[in-house]
């Protein structure tokens, strides 16, 4: 991981908004520029210094349902030796918590998923034969759970693909070269 940039709030105007807590400092937007080949417990040290006051969400399971996107993101671009690096931006604009993350790790098929992505994750049964089915075909080393993760921690969810020249496209594993997915919360829903 080679850089971070951090949007500074200054300490009078701190109480009249929330923010992003990062090593101690606050700030209203971070982002992250993530190289697919560092090592997760790096990152995991990063991202464990996030704090996010006053969400209805805990901070770590915040952190967590991030983890799952980055990790994906990670082996991708290992599995295809992309090297360009893996974006994680994080902001508070209007009480709301927005973090977008893009990648260039080529995208996936969402139909291949044990579970429709748009399906509501109150109604996702993660012991379905489909999960077992895709569990035993990745090996074991998927799980088809960070998607679903991310669904129950956050209120709005957003996936899409982008092309070479970072325009939106459809999913198709010839002209799809990366995914972003904005996620959503507003901080003012049962915060503190």
């Amino acid at each position: 991981m080679n850089s971070i940039a951090l949007n500074s709030i200054p300490k009078k105007k701190i109480l009249m908004a929330r923010y992003i807590e990062f090593k101690k400092k606050y700030c209203r937007r971070l982002k992250l520029n993530i190289d697919p080949e560092a090592k997760f417990s790096e990152i995991l040290k990063i991202l464990t210094q996030l704090n996010f006051p006053g969400s209805p969400v805990k901070s770590e399971h915040i952190t967590y349902a991030v983890l799952e996107l980055i990790n994906n993101s990670m082996r991708a671009h290992r599995d295809k030796n992309i090297r360009e690096k893996i974006n994680a931006d994080f902001e508070v604009k209007n009480s709301v918590l927005h973090i977008r993350l893009r990648d260039w790790g080529g995208g996936f098929n969402p139909e291949n998923l044990p579970y429709d992505l748009y399906t509501n994750p109150e109604k996702i049964d993660l012991n379905t034969k489909k999960f077992q089915e895709y569990r035993k075909k990745h090996g074991y080393t998927r799980f088809g759970m960070g998607l679903y993760v991310v669904k129950k921690t956050f209120s709005s969810f957003r996936l899409y693909f982008i092309d070479k020249e970072g325009n939106t496209v459809p999913w198709d594993p010839d002209k799809t070269a990366g995914t972003c997915i904005e996620l959503e919360m507003d901080m003012e829903k049962n915060g503190e």
